[in-house]
């Protein structure tokens, strides 16, 4: 799990969600992770391009619907990067697109 608090949350227990019963949290440790509520257990962990600087917190996440369905929206600060929950790669820090989108910190993705 999480080695700091959980800050955001998302789940969609639809059949078009990354998977029925799933759900993407955020944390102050600077990573998001997708669960699978029927296994109990993480199945995805997403993290920030490494650098030497200390990771910054998840302040929202979201999750992709539609033909969008396997993409994971993580805010961190002023910066939102998106995730692809197909990657076979259990840790992610490389996210398909990646950007800063505003001078103050994005507090809510949906």
């Amino acid at each position: 799990g999480h080695k700091g608090s959980v800050t955001a949350l998302s789940i969609d227990a639809s059949q078009e969600a990354a998977g029925p019963h799933q759900l993407v949290s955020g944390s102050e440790d600077g990573s998001a992770r997708l669960w699978d509520l029927e296994r109990r257990r993480a199945v995805r962990c997403f993290l920030a391009p490494s650098s030497d600087a200390p990771p910054e917190e998840v302040t929202s996440v979201a999750s992709g619907s539609g033909d969008l369905q396997h993409l994971i929206a993580v805010s961190r600060g002023s910066t939102v990067a998106v995730y692809d929950a197909r990657e076979p790669l259990v840790v992610s820090r490389a996210g398909v697109w990646q950007q800063s989108l505003h001078l103050d910190e994005i507090s809510e993705l949906t």
